[in-house]
């Protein structure tokens, strides 16, 4: 699925994660997301109104991880800022 945005995704996962009722199961349990062309502005910079999604998400029982070509070294500052999730840098040949 690709999202336009991050807050329709982040609609799109509380939607299907917010039903009182016991047989509607959740669809997704975890979201993972490029840097470059979906999380970043166009300034390179995660945006405040992102990282509310993201937590959002996260504090709704979803696990968000990060999937990108960058090397970690250049992935640091955005994985840091989030502070609550998994990544897979240097198109997967790192994990942390």
């Amino acid at each position: 699925v690709k999202f336009s945005s991050t807050a329709t995704m982040a609609s799109m996962a509380t939607e299907s994660s917010s039903s009182d009722n016991t047989t509607n199961k959740r669809k997704f349990r975890m979201v993972a997301l490029d840097l470059d062309g979906t999380l970043l502005n166009s300034h390179h910079d995660l945006s405040d109104a992102t990282v509310s999604h993201l937590r959002r998400l996260h504090s709704k029982g979803f696990l968000i991880a990060i999937a990108t070509g960058r090397s970690a070294a250049c992935a640091a500052s955005v994985i840091e800022k989030l502070d609550l999730l998994p990544s897979s840098t240097d198109n997967g040949a790192h994990g942390f």
